[in-house]
């Protein structure tokens, strides 16, 4: 489990103590730690470098029973840790431990959101295991005067779902079998339904 939702820049300046999505876990009873080493080798990028990056299956202990991987979409990096640890799981004796990532920004990674040629090294094996990796429900919230919600339970049709303010009441405005995209449902879809 992550120790913060919010991990430092590639320049190793943690984000404004407003922009942190702080974990509050003092009471959890099992094991915290961060997708990538909070040192200067790991923010910087030197680890890969010189050769001392240790990959994120061989930090884990033999008692962890499961993994749970908050918002690995900060950069490339924190996706390909998740990588490691799956495929370390997949891989393992026994069939592995499962792992459970919320909001991982799969969706974009699985689609050509990023171009080819953005970190070309890293995305395409990314695109294959984003594809692989199964999903159990999508949330994006829309924020504003009118709030709505672009909503998947797997492997079931996207729906945009509006909430009405004076009502409070939820209405289904929008159903399609393919993923629409974030911009497509704020621009074309929301507003049709207001």
């Amino acid at each position: 489990m992550a120790l913060t939702g919010a991990a430092p820049s590639p320049d190793g300046v943690r984000p404004p103590q407003n922009a942190q999505t702080l974990a509050m876990f003092a009471d959890f009873p099992g094991h915290t730690d961060y997708l990538e080493e909070p040192d200067f080798l790991s923010v910087s990028g030197l680890d890969k470098l010189l050769n001392k990056r240790v990959t994120l299956d061989r930090r884990v202990e033999a008692t962890d029973t499961g993994f749970v991987v908050a918002y690995p979409s900060l950069n490339t990096a924190e996706l390909t840790r998740t990588k490691e640890l799956y495929d370390g799981e997949r891989n393992a004796s026994g069939g592995g431990r499962p792992v459970v990532v919320c909001n991982g920004e799969l969706e974009r990674t699985r689609s050509n959101y990023y171009p080819p040629f953005w970190n070309a090294t890293e995305m395409g094996p990314l695109r294959g295991f984003a594809k692989e990796f199964e999903g159990i429900y999508f949330i994006h919230n829309f924020k504003g005067s009118n709030p709505a919600v672009l909503f998947r339970s797997y492997p079931g049709p996207w729906q945009v779902i509006r909430r009405r303010r004076g009502t409070n009441t939820m209405e289904v405005v929008h159903t399609q079998a393919d993923y629409p995209g974030i911009q497509k449902v704020a621009l074309e879809i929301l507003p049709k339904h207001l």
